[in-house]
């Protein structure tokens, strides 16, 4: 029994959470991004410019289904006249897109009840009316910042990336034609770092408008998510995203393009000065210049003892050192070398015995008779 009652409750609960469970995730798909009420003009309740809007808004579900994401009808006449554009994102679906557009036109009557102007961003859609004319005119104002919460490792390098995909996508969708001006793509910002991008423009726009206004939202980027992972920026005639995760559709009939990034650049460093440093030159050693050395003196002959008269023979000059002779002069004969001072002093002791022993003869020659 306690079985089968287990069973019954389960059977009974399990279509009600299969229902939650849907709706959660039709909810999640279909939550608003931002919506805006133009101040400055409101209708009154019940009148002509009311219900040419009621009539506008129901319609464009049935022209949903006929088409392909984009929808510009006007309705009215005069100050009543009303002017509507609906567009889908251009990877949806054409069920998906009609239950987007119908959620926005639901949120626009509640969250707008008087205003005659009002627009409103759903992830997959884009809702707009105005009692002024809008086809055909590029607006971007008001719009909207939203940035993903997680920090981009380089900030750099990845702005760079993200800003060259971008300048891509942007002219492959402002070359579109009149029903659809869509692109999206992907692009490795480094080896491991892979940034997807969407961008889009009302297909009522010229290429050139379609390019300005993609050109003026993304260069609010570095106020409104420089740094991060992922951001985007709504307006009423364009819209880009960019993220480094897979979120459009790869599966529709607009296929993504895979484009190259450029390199980061490195950063700029200054060389270090270069320094010519020529080869060392070997100290310039002169050649050591030999001592001119002087034959030794020959040594002084000894003195003749005292007693003997013979006078001593004068020391023969030593010979004089070599020189080289010069070609130009003829060569000059050299001083002898002075006698030295004992040689001197046996002259002279010589002299005196010389000179002694002829007196002495004089003397001897007088005596004798000669």
């Amino acid at each position: 029994m306690e079985v089968m009652s287990s069973s019954r409750v389960v059977c009974l609960f399990f279509p009600i959470f299969t229902y939650l469970f849907i709706s959660a995730f039709t909810t999640a798909r279909s939550d608003e991004l931002f919506h805006y009420c133009a101040p400055n003009a409101s209708f009154v309740k019940n009148g002509t410019y009311q219900a040419n809007l009621n009539h506008l808004l129901s319609n464009l579900s049935s022209d949903i289904q006929k088409g392909s994401g984009f929808y510009n009808v006007s309705y009215g006449q005069n100050n009543n006249k009303v002017n509507a554009i609906a567009l889908c994102r251009g990877d949806v679906g054409a069920e998906i897109c009609r239950s987007c557009i119908t959620n926005s036109t639901k949120e626009l009557k509640k969250e707008c009840p008087t205003q005659k102007a009002a627009i409103v961003w759903h992830d997959e859609c884009m809702l707009r009316y105005s009692n002024r004319s809008i086809f055909g005119k590029m607006r971007t104002e008001p719009y909207e910042c939203m940035a993903n919460n997680e920090n981009a490792s380089d900030t750099n390098q990845f702005y760079q990336g993200v800003t060259t995909l971008l300048d891509d996508l942007r002219s492959r969708a402002a070359s579109g034609g009149t029903r659809l001006k869509f692109a999206i793509g992907l692009g490795n910002v480094s080896h491991s770092v892979t940034v997807y991008a969407l961008v889009q423009c009302t297909p009522d726009l010229s290429k050139a408008e379609c390019s300005n206004c993609l050109s003026n939202v993304t260069a609010l980027i570095p106020q409104c998510s420089q740094g991060r992972k992922g951001g985007r920026i709504l307006t009423p005639s364009c819209n880009f995203r960019y993220e480094q995760y897979l979120f459009y559709n790869t599966t529709a009939n607009v296929k993504p393009i895979s484009i190259s990034l450029p390199p980061a650049s490195p950063p700029s460093i200054s060389p270090a000065p270069s320094i010519s440093l020529a080869p060392a030159s070997p100290p310039s050693l002169a050649p050591a210049s030999s001592p001119s050395l002087s034959p030794p003196s020959p040594p002084s002959p000894p003195l003749p003892p005292a007693t003997s008269p013979a006078p001593a023979s004068p020391a023969p000059p030593p010979p004089p050192p070599p020189q080289s002779p010069s070609p130009n002069s003829p060569p000059t004969p050299e001083a002898p070398p002075p006698a030295s001072t004992a040689t001197r002093k046996g002259m002279m002791r010589s002299r005196l015995q010389i000179l002694i022993a002829v007196v002495g003869s004089l003397f001897s020659f007088q005596y004798l008779g000669f």
